[in-house]
């Protein structure tokens, strides 16, 4: 049987890998959209949309929710985005309604703020995302792409 010595030196090192704390990723600059996104309101309705990367853009459709069946009731267009972590989105809907979301990424990737209609601006909702955004710039180090 062969034996291994490992001098002091070595045992301080192999210790000092195996208990140091995970390295922290560098806080996300830029957040993204996944693709299907829904935007979950306080007032019992919910716009859901599909887009990737910082745009949002194209057809939107808005459903009550609260019943077993989710049935679009309103549709519209998509514009806006996500500029770092400031979502900025706005629904031109047929009916000629303006929804207008704005709020925040948080560090894991969730967003939240308010909604409001853009013709009757006291007509206000809080709206959450309830699938993390991806993260597509990362500071300092620079990761990139497909980090939540």
């Amino acid at each position: 049987m062969k034996s291994v010595a490992i001098s002091a030196t070595g045992l301080t090192f192999l210790l000092a890998v195996l208990t140091a704390p995970p390295a922290q990723a560098a806080p996300c600059s830029q957040w993204g959209f996944v693709g299907k996104t829904t935007l979950d309101q306080s007032n019992g309705w919910a716009t859901h949309f599909e887009s990737k990367g910082q745009a949002a853009q194209g057809p939107a459709q808005a459903y009550r929710t609260g019943s077993s069946i989710n049935i679009y009731e309103m549709y519209g267009t998509v514009t806006g985005g996500i500029d770092g972590q400031a979502v900025n989105v706005r629904v031109q809907w047929d009916g000629g309604q303006l929804g207008i979301y704005e709020g925040r990424v948080d560090a894991d990737g969730f967003a939240s703020g308010t909604t409001y209609d853009g013709q009757n601006p006291s007509s206000r909702a809080s709206w959450n995302i309830y699938k993390p955004f991806l993260c597509l710039r990362r500071d300092v180090r620079g990761d990139q792409i497909g980090q939540p």
